[in-house]
């Protein structure tokens, strides 16, 4: 299947290109009124927060990782069958969580 990327988006009858929803227009017409859809995001100061935490923190990713792939290397890391079928089932019970 190709895609062409120059190919014009019809236009939507003005009957449907309206800003609110059927439901939403009947509700307005019974005196009932909705609150706006709003979002908020992360102030710069908040991000900055998170970040000087983050950096905090410390980092033993790379000693593990290097610690791990020495002992694959050296023939020395060993996984036990009961520890490769608790980790399928954990991951089976995951993803039927998200599903």
């Amino acid at each position: 299947m190709r895609i062409d990327l120059n190919a014009k988006t019809p236009e939507l009858p003005e009957s449907q290109s309206s800003t609110q929803t059927d439901s939403a227009k009947r509700l307005s017409s019974a005196g009932i009124n909705l609150p706006a859809d709003e979002a908020t995001l992360a102030t710069h100061t908040r991000v900055q927060e998170l970040q000087s935490q983050m950096q905090q923190m410390p980092e033993d990713r790379d000693a593990k990782v290097e610690a791990l792939a020495r002992a694959i290397r050296d023939g020395q890391y060993n996984v036990g069958a009961e520890q490769i079928a608790q980790a399928m089932f954990s991951e089976m019970a995951a993803r039927s969580v998200f599903r």
